[in-house]
This record gives C-alpha cells, structure tokens and sequence, in this order.
C-alpha cells in the first residue's frame, strides 16, 4: 500500500441521473467507498428531500444505541456474514428492517434497561456496605434505642479530634459513652445521657459535628447482620444483571446482524440526503480521490445503463472558495500514529502529512525518556493483554501503539543497562561483553561505581542526546514549512519567514549534529555569539544566524511593499516585529525544552535507585527479605506505571508544541466517502 505523505489529489464532481435513477445509482455506488458526498450548490436545478435527512438522523441514532448496548453487554457486534435485503426503494428498505427486527430491538431495549438499573443498584448497595463495614464487628441493634427508656440514647459518627471537647461533656454530665474506631479517623460513639442534659447533650453534638447514625429503612439495625443482607442484596442483583445479559447474549448474533444493516442503510441515506431532485433528475455532488475517477464512471454506467452525466469541476489539494476533504492512505503499521495526529487535528490537504516521521520519532524520544527493558516488558505485555480483549478497532490501534512505545522502552533499557533497576545488575553484561559502560547508560551509573571520569563523560552523554534529538526534529519541521509553503505555493510566505527561520534554526542546532558532542557544540554556538567569530565553524553559524534574522525582519516589509506600496510596507513591519520576536522565543525555548528527555530519563533512574537502597536497608535477615522483596516489586509496578504515563504526556508536548508548530496546522477535514458494510447487500428493484 502506498504510504500518503502529501494528501492526495481530490476531484469535486457532480453527477446527474435520471430521477428515477437515483435509488440504483444508490445501491452500486454506495458499497463502493467512492463518492465523499457534500450538501450540492443551491445553483443547482432541483430540492432536497427532508425526509431522506431525517431517516439519517434516525438511523445514526439508532447506530449509537445499538452500539451502547454491546457496550453493555460486553461484546462486539461480530460479523453475521451474508446480509441480503430486497425492497423496491430506500425508505421501504428501512421500514422493512425496523419491522424485522422490532421485537428483537424491544427486548434488547427491555434488557439493556434492567441490567443497568440492577448494576447501578448493585453499585449504590456497594457503597452503603462499603459505610457500614467499619463497623459490622457491632453486635447491636442500634434501630432499638429510641426505645430506651428514663435516658437519651444516640449513635454516631464524630472525627478523632473531637474526642477531648466529648469526653469533657461525658464526665460533667454523668453520661456514659462508648467508643470505637470506624475508619478515616472516624470514631462510631454510643452515648446515654439523663434527660435533663437533653439541651446541652445537643448543643455539643452540633458543635463537634456529630452525624447520627441512620439503619437503612427495612433492612436489619445490627451492623454485622447489615452487612451480610447487603452483601446477599448485592449478590442476588448481579445475579439477575448476569442472568438477563446471558438471555440477551443469546440473540447476539441478530443483534450483530441488525447493527450491520443499520450501518449500511445510514450510509445510503448519507447519499440520499445530499441529492438534489427535480421531476426529471437528480444531483450528487461531492469529492472523488483523482485515482478513483475511472471506477466511479464505470460504476455509473452500470447503475444506470449510460444515462448519466459526470462533471469534474476541478482537481485539488486546495481551494479558496471552500476546503476539500484530506484524502489519506497509511498502511495499518502507521495507522495508530496517525491518532496521535488526530489528537492535534487533521491534515490539511496542502500540508505534509507527519504521521510517517511521528512514527520513527515518538518510539526514539519515548524510549530515550523511559529506558528500561523489564518496565518496557511490563507495559508492552498489558497493552497486549488489552489488545486481545480490545472489541473495537479503535481500541486495537490504541493498544497497539503502546505495544510499539513499550518495545522502544525495550530498545532503549537493552542499551542503557536497565533491567528492573540495579539490584538485577543487568548492566553487568556490557562489562562482561568488553564495554566500560552500557551505550545510553545515565551519570547515575558511574556514581554506584564511585569513577569520577566516567561521571564527567556520562553526563556529557547525558547532555548530547537531547541535543542531537532537537537538532533533528527543529530542521525537520522548519525544513516541513518550507515544504508546505511550496506546496500551497505560497511563494511570500516562504520567501519572507519560513526560509529565514529554517535557516536560523540548521545554524543553532546544526552544530550538535555535526559534532554529535553538546560540549564541541555548545563551543561553537558560544564563538559565534559571544566568542568573536574566531573559528570557521563558529563564523558560518554566526553569520547564517544574524543573515536569518536581519532576513525576518526584512522580509515581510518587503514583499509588502513589492504587493501593496506603502499600506503593505506598514503592515509588513508590525508582522516582522512579532514575526522576529516570536521565532527568538521560539529559539530561545525550544532547544532547551528537549533537556526534558535527559530529565525523566534520570530521575527514572534516580527512582529505582532509590527503591534499591530502600531495600537493601530493610533486607536484614530472612524475615525482612519478605519486605524487601515487596518494596522492589511495588516500587518497580509503581515506577513503570508513572514513568509511562509522564514519559508519554513528554513526548506528546515535543511534537505538539516543539515539531508542529513549524509547519503543522491540522485543521483539515478527514476523507469520509460512503462505504457500506462489505456483508451487507441491498438490492433495490428496478
């Protein structure tokens, strides 16, 4: 498959049929995935049917219900295979669908209802068991003491620190009270005071903030027998939650049936309900890939036997008037990355498509962050895991993506000599294989070695990498917006700003790259700004540096200039001053925003180290090795679990706001053309 890294050309098209027509031409074109169809121009001859927009609206409702209810019921709707539906028009064939399923369709409506009334039921006696537990070893009735006579008797709840201000009432009142813990430093209090100290008994219980105890209504007023009815309540509920999702379970497969129907209805009343008809004819319009056009006029002629007229009003990536579709194809191993790219939004037609690039750079930087072979196991294994219980496909590139970030974890921890931290002395192997130190090992390695020298260079390591990454993703995207310009032939805007600013940032970050050194880079960077320009190297930075800014400030003044005269030179050098201003902030943060990198990579294994010293102080003897063992165990789910999480949010902002911002947009609107489910076939008579 070809892999899109400029959207596709896209053909707006509009075809016109005979009106009687439409519903074949419906029934070829729709199985097709041809024709991304949009509301025709009102020049166009002809009326919109409401009610073709209405059965959309109706059937992508019913879409999403039919979906909840798998949700519901845990489980996918699997393919039933062959579907054949036969009707004389479109709205006939949905009428005929609904009827065919409408007992099936108010069972599971039935269904669905009650087994989500007994969950939420099972969840809120869940809750109140969950209050009573503190206190289930109390063998008493507590509904029996409003009985009591010639004392007032209470129960309830008051927080620890309000024990002093109670016991002071008790003992200067001749009460009685009894105390016991109930969990988050709650205390459950039992007190019987004489009548006569009804006022002050009060006084003090709103003052401490006491909250009476209340028995659920009905049910039993000793705590421990309490719990067992609840815990009998909640059992017998999920038991008929259980029971009702196994009956409905049983007729999954129509349900699947039904759901693949509706999905192909809807799609071909997405066609229906942007056709414009008269008496004699009607209208589609829409975009067609370039590459698709011979299948579509063949797929026309088919439907109508030759009567039918098809018009390409213009082949485009971009238009003035309205913005076409992003036409995109990705072979599915670059399918979950292009959901981190619809996370900032989708492609515009005219832009470089950077779901190619991302896919090389999120597994690098992610694993540069997080370098740890067994917690890359970890999280690698549970997605797979999730992966396998997945019932969607979105669920699927989802898990599939972490698997991808958890290998590169892999890769990454092999070369830095992390396995589950020190205490697996996996580093040992590069020693043993010749090496003094593990390639991507972090200072932290040579400080539990006590070797100074290797200290000073793993950190000139630790500082190189971030350097040598930067470099690489701030060209890239200034070099993409060079790119993106041409492609929209936006030959101002290239000229003024986005040649200038490639420029300026090849010279700032260049010289990492070409030393692969941070110190022999930084030498040169500090020749060429502060040093006097002594060095080749230092001159050429220095020089394309100043020429690249001098040609932003310029630039937009004189192309304005060149286009307007005087009002365009005007507006040129407010857009220069904040296009100056902005690209040195720019410079300023970006670089060093990607010092991130050596950050979470260090205090990943400052944590482990932590947890290891943790251990060893408590693995004194046989006993506390259990300890020990716990420790490590916990410390490591602990880091893999946060060190994913934080390493993934960090690789997130680089490309978000580090990469795209030099040359993406991602305001485009995704490709959707109609395309039936491929087990679905309606025929429509002629």
């Amino acid at each position: 498959m070809a892999v899109t890294l400029v959207p596709r050309m896209v053909a707006e098209t509009v075809i016109t049929v005979p009106r009687e027509e439409l519903d074949h031409l419906v029934a070829e074109l729709a199985p097709k995935g041809l024709l991304h169809p949009e509301q025709p121009d009102d020049k166009l001859p002809g009326s919109m049917d409401r009610s073709y927009r209405r059965w959309l609206s109706h059937l992508s409702d019913k879409a999403v219900k039919l979906e909840r209810y798998f949700d519901v019921l845990k489980a996918s709707p699997r393919s039933p295979g062959r579907i054949e539906l036969k009707a004389g028009g479109w709205v006939e064939a949905a009428e005929a669908a609904e009827k065919e399923y409408s007992e099936l369709e108010a069972e599971f409506d039935e269904g669905v209802r009650l087994i989500l009334e007994a969950e939420a039921r099972a969840a809120e006696l869940a809750r109140m068991k969950g209050f009573y537990e503190a206190i289930a070893d109390t063998d008493l009735d507590f509904t029996r003491l409003a009985s009591v006579k010639r004392l007032i008797v209470t129960a309830g709840f008051i927080e620890a620190e309000a024990t002093d201000s109670l016991a002071g009432f008790v003992e200067e009142k001749d009460c009685i009270a009894a105390i016991k813990e109930a969990g988050e430093d709650r205390l459950l209090v039992l007190l019987a005071c004489p009548p006569e100290n009804a006022e002050g008994l009060n006084r003090l219980l709103s003052d401490i903030g006491f909250q009476a105890l209340r028995m659920p209504e009905g049910m039993p007023g000793n705590p421990r027998r309490l719990v067992e009815h609840l815990d009998n309540l909640i059992k017998k509920t999920l038991e008929e939650a259980e029971e009702k999702r196994r009956s409905l379970l049983s007729r999954i497969d129509e349900a699947g049936r039904y759901y693949h129907l509706v999905l192909a209805l809807r799609e071909a009343f997405r066609l229906l309900a942007n056709a414009r008809t008269t008496s004699r004819t009607a209208v589609l319009q829409g975009y067609v890939d370039k590459s698709d056009l011979g299948r579509l006029e063949k797929t026309l002629d088919q439907a109508t036997g030759g009567s039918f007229i098809l018009r390409v009003l213009r082949l485009l990536r971009r238009s003035e008037e309205k913005k076409p579709p992003t036409r995109i194809i990705l072979p599915r191993i670059l399918q979950p990355f292009h959901k981190i790219v619809r996370m900032y939004g989708e492609p515009d037609p005219d832009e470089v498509v950077p779901t190619v690039f991302l896919a090389v750079t999120m597994p690098i930087i992610f694993g540069l962050m997080f370098p740890d072979l067994g917690h890359g196991l970890l999280v690698f294994l549970a997605a797979y895991w999730f992966y396998r219980k997945a019932r969607s496909e979105d669920s699927r590139l989802t898990w599939t993506l972490v698997m991808v970030l958890g290998g590169a974890s892999m890769v990454t921890g092999f070369l830095a000599g992390e396995f589950f931290g020190p205490m697996t002395h996996f580093a040992s192997l590069w020693e043993r294989l010749g090496f003094e130190h593990p390639p991507l090992a972090t200072p932290l390695f040579a400080i539990e070695h006590g070797n100074e020298e290797m200290l000073n260079l793993l950190v000139r390591y630790a500082l190189t990498i971030p350097l040598i990454v930067a470099g690489v993703i701030l060209i890239l995207g200034t070099f993409l917006g060079v790119v993106n310009s041409l492609i929209r032939r936006e030959y101002g805007e290239l000229l003024a700003t986005r040649l200038p600013k490639f420029l300026l940032f090849t010279a700032a970050t260049a010289p990492f790259l070409v030393t692969m050194d941070a110190y022999e880079g930084g030498g040169i960077i500090r020749d060429a700004t502060l040093g006097g320009m002594h060095t080749t190297a230092g001159k050429i930075v220095g020089i394309v540096g100043v020429a690249s800014l001098l040609w932003i400030m310029l630039g937009e003044p004189v192309i304005g200039l060149i286009e307007e005269g005087a009002a365009g030179l005007k507006h040129g050098l407010a857009a220069a001053f904040m296009e100056t201003f902005e690209v040195v902030l720019m410079l300023l943060g970006n670089i060093p925003s990607f010092f991130r990198i050596m950050g979470l990579s260090l205090a990943h294994a400052s944590l482990m180290y932590g947890f290891t010293i943790l251990t060893e102080m408590v693995w004194t003897g046989p006993v506390m090795a259990i300890a020990g063992v716990l420790i490590y165990v916990l410390g490591n789910l602990l880091t893999a679990g946060l060190e994913a999480i934080i390493a993934f949010a960090h690789s997130l902002r680089l490309h978000f706001y580090e990469w795209f911002s030099k040359f993406y947009s991602g305001r485009g609107i995704p490709y959707n053309p109609v395309k039936t489910p491929p087990i679905v076939s309606i025929v429509i008579a002629r």
